[in-house]
């Protein structure tokens, strides 16, 4: 079952909220067939759903240039609203972030310092 989020935002509004892998999949196929769009399914982190987006801008993307306290790349985030979104969502659920702008621009990165 499709929807908008509440939660999730892209540029132009609420983005649609698939309950499965395989709905958003369909959905990605749609879009190619009636509009033809590229669109990958993507699990989002903050409401738990999956949406569709760009695969080069779909979350779950990491950084060639950073790297995290852990030595894996750090994740990226393609805009302040979307990092900050992120940061707003860990924080209710008691984990303490903050966002700060890629030192390469490729985005924005989260932090626990």
């Amino acid at each position: 079952m499709k929807r908008k989020s509440k939660t999730c935002y892209g540029v132009n509004g609420p983005l649609t909220e698939y309950n499965s892998r395989s709905e958003a999949l369909e959905g990605a196929d749609y879009a190619k067939a009636e509009f033809g769009y590229d669109l990958v399914p993507y699990a989002c982190e903050l409401c738990g759903y999956f949406h569709i987006g760009p695969g080069d801008r779909a979350p779950g993307r990491t950084c060639e240039h950073c790297t995290g306290a852990e030595g894996g790349n750090k994740d990226i985030y393609p805009t302040e609203g979307e990092a900050r979104r992120m940061v707003d969502a860990k924080r209710k659920r008691g984990v303490s972030l903050k966002f700060y702008p890629c030192p390469v621009g490729n985005g924005w990165h989260l932090t626990k310092k």
